[in-house]
């Protein structure tokens, strides 16, 4: 029934048109269409959800729908009232939108019109956006409803990331826009999640960098995307202590603290790949290759922590960067210059 209601909203939506500047209905329609579409797919229907993410993509393919407004603009300027009361919580475009990305079926065909859907509300903040990331009220739902769709895509999105530089691709830059506007913000809600992703593909990353029989194209390319991942967090650390209002000193520690943790939980994860004794139990030095070294790297680095310097811009980050940079430089240059060239390319000191 739910999945019935949204597509004949869908279809309104369609006849009723989407240009706001003159009078149309249609984003508003269709944010109910999405609203409905989140609850059929939360009882096991997704096709709803599906239709609402393809009338999107339809739509923006065509370009704005007022003056330089997209379709999923004028969907987040729309919020639901609810009478004396004020506006209905966590009913708005900005929620629905961001529900819509996990409610969709999580098939390859779909991706392309997820990541724009997911760019354009991670990129909503500032002037010129209405219902954006940045509006007032309870955002931590649909902050949340994001950090799913990144952990789940984190691999994939980072190395799209430094694949589609100097193209204008909307993929570029994404990862970093994520961790400033999402995974920074107080009222994002899946920090230990996101920092079990992150570690997760770091690990992946370094094994992958480590294995010999992976061909050099690959290899390079997990260096490649270990850097864009770095210097993507250093940049957005460094952005949110410049820019976020607040004490500066307190946003330090709090992402000194946000890099200890993954700090503690890579070194958990390399050791997993280490064999029981030897470099695991300190008995002995590293035994050359990039994940003992690594490992051994990032320990030492934990148990000199209290004496090491507290960047003031990236509070850790960049720690936790030239760590990485040291282990790497162990093994062939060609990885080492695939990783630098990913930080540079990100991070502007």
């Amino acid at each position: 029934m739910l999945a019935s209601v949204s597509d004949r909203l869908v279809a309104d939506a369609r006849a009723q048109g989407y240009d706001i500047n003159d009078y149309r209905t249609g984003p508003e329609t269709l944010t109910a269409a999405a609203d409905i579409a989140n609850m059929a797919a939360a009882n096991g229907n997704r096709s709803a959800a599906n239709a609402v993410l393809a009338e999107i993509a339809r739509v923006e393919a065509g370009g704005p729908v007022a003056g330089d407004m997209t379709l999923t603009e004028a969907m987040m300027a729309t919020t639901v009232g609810g009478g004396r009361w004020g506006n209905l919580p966590e009913r708005d475009g900005f929620h629905a939108l961001s529900g819509l990305l996990n409610s969709v079926s999580q098939t390859a065909a779909n991706q392309p019109a997820q990541d724009k859907l997911f760019a354009a509300l991670v990129r909503s903040g500032g002037e010129g956006y209405v219902g954006g990331i940045d509006q007032s009220g309870e955002r931590g739902t649909a902050l949340d409803q994001l950090g799913i769709y990144f952990d789940r895509n984190v691999g994939r999105l980072a190395e799209a990331d430094w694949r589609m530089d100097n193209t204008g691709d909307f993929h570029h830059g994404l990862m970093q826009d994520f961790v400033r506007h999402v995974l920074l913000d107080p009222g994002y809600g899946r920090l230990e999640q996101s920092q079990e992703a992150l570690t997760d593909e770091m690990t992946r990353l370094a094994v992958a960098v480590d294995d010999p029989a992976l061909s050099p194209a690959a290899r390079e390319n997990a260096a490649s995307t270990l850097g864009a991942m770095m210097g993507s967090m250093q940049q957005a650390g460094a952005d949110y202590i410049a820019h976020a209002e607040g004490n500066a000193e307190a946003k330090v520690a709090f992402l000194r603290q946000f890099t200890d943790i993954v700090t503690d939980k890579l070194i958990g994860k390399l050791a997993a790949r280490l064999p029981e004794g030897g470099v695991r139990d300190g008995g002995k030095t590293a035994g050359g290759n990039f994940v003992d070294a690594l490992w051994q790297k990032l320990v030492d680095h934990e148990r000199q922590q209290a004496a090491d310097h507290v960047d003031e811009a990236t509070g850790g980050l960049l720690d936790l960067a030239r760590t990485i940079r040291t282990a790497m430089s162990t093994g062939e240059a060609s990885l080492l210059n695939a990783f630098d060239l990913r930080v540079e390319l990100y991070y502007d000191p």
